[in-house]
C-alpha cells in the first residue's frame, strides 16, 4: 500500500473509532442511563447524558423537561428554567412542564412587573401559544387545502342544495382561517424579530452600551426571562417585560 495513502487512512480510521467510542450509545440508551443517574441522585452525570443526546442532534419536550429537572435538582436555576421553557415551546399544553416551570420561577429573585395587557390581548396570546409554531403552520396549510376543495365543490356542485350547504361551510371555514392565520403570522414575525433568553449566572450587570466600562443601568439575577433585541460582538441588547433596556455579555444568557 502507498505510504501516503496509509498516512491519510490511519488517522481517519482512528478518528472514526474515537467517534464510535464517544457517540456509540443510542439516544434511547443514553436517556435510560440519564434517568438511572437521576434516580440515584447523581444529577451532574444525568445532565451529562442528557446533553450528549442534545449534541447528537436529538431534541424533544421530554428531553428538555428531564434535563430541566436535573438542573433544578443540581441547583442550576437558570439552566433549569431555560430547558423548561424549551420544553414548553415543544409541548405548550403539557401540565407537568407548566407546573415545574412555575415552581422554578418562584425561586427567581427578580420581580419584574410588566404592563397589564388588555382582555383582548390576553385572549389573543392565550390562543397564540396554545399551539406550537409547527402546529399553527400545519393547521393553516390544512385550512388552505380544505378551502380550495370546498370552493371548487361550491363552483362545480351538481345540485343547488349541495352548493348552498357548501357555501355555509365556507363561511365557517373563513372564520376559522381568519382566526388561525393571524396567529401564525404573529408567531412567525415574533420568532424572526427577536429571541427570548434566560439569565444563567447568579448575577449580571446590564450596561448602557456594549462596553465593560459603560454605565451600569440595572442588575439581573439567575433565572430572569428577557428579550434579546440585538447582538453586537460578545454582547446582547436585552429588554425586560417592564421595557427597561441594557447590554449584557452573551455568555451570561441562554437563548430559548
Amino acid at each position: 500500500m502507498d505510504r501516503k495513502f496509509t498516512y491519510i487512512i490511519l488517522p481517519l480510521f482512528s478518528l472514526i473509532c474515537l467517534q464510535g467510542i464517544l457517540w456509540g450509545q443510542e439516544p434511547g440508551q443514553l436517556f435510560g442511563q440519564a434517568r438511572q443517574f437521576y434516580d440515584n441522585g447523581d444529577y451532574q452525570k444525568a445532565i451529562g447524558s442528557y446533553r450528549q443526546i442534545l449534541q447528537q442532534g436529538q431534541e424533544s419536550a421530554a428531553l428538555h423537561y428531564n434535563l430541566g429537572n436535573a438542573y433544578f435538582k443540581a441547583g442550576a436555576l437558570g439552566e433549569a428554567i431555560l430547558h423548561y421553557e424549551k420544553a414548553r415551546r415543544l409541548a405548550p399544553r403539557d401540565r407537568d412542564i407548566q407546573y415545574n416551570l412555575q415552581v422554578a420561577r418562584v425561586r427567581v429573585q427578580d420581580r419584574i412587573t410588566a404592563p397589564e395587557p388588555s382582555v383582548v390581548m390576553r385572549i389573543f396570546n392565550g390562543l397564540k401559544y396554545f399551539l406550537t409554531l409547527n402546529e399553527l403552520a400545519w393547521t393553516t396549510a390544512g385550512l388552505i387545502l380544505l378551502g380550495s376543495v370546498l370552493f371548487a365543490f361550491w363552483r362545480t356542485g351538481p345540485d343547488s342544495r349541495i352548493r348552498q350547504i357548501t357555501s355555509r361551510v365556507l363561511i365557517v371555514w373563513l372564520v376559522l382561517f381568519l382566526l388561525v392565520s393571524p396567529l401564525l403570522l404573529s408567531r412567525t414575525l415574533e420568532a424572526q424579530q427577536h429571541a427570548e433568553g434566560i439569565v444563567l449566572v447568579p448575577e449580571v450587570k446590564a450596561r448602557s452600551a456594549p462596553q465593560e466600562m459603560s454605565t451600569e443601568v440595572f442588575l439581573l439575577h439567575e433565572g430572569t426571562k428577557l428579550e434579546v433585541e440585538d447582538t453586537q460582538y460578545e454582547w446582547y441588547k436585552i429588554k425586560l417585560p417592564d421595557t427597561k433596556e441594557g447590554w449584557v455579555h452573551s455568555d451570561t444568557i441562554g437563548i430559548i
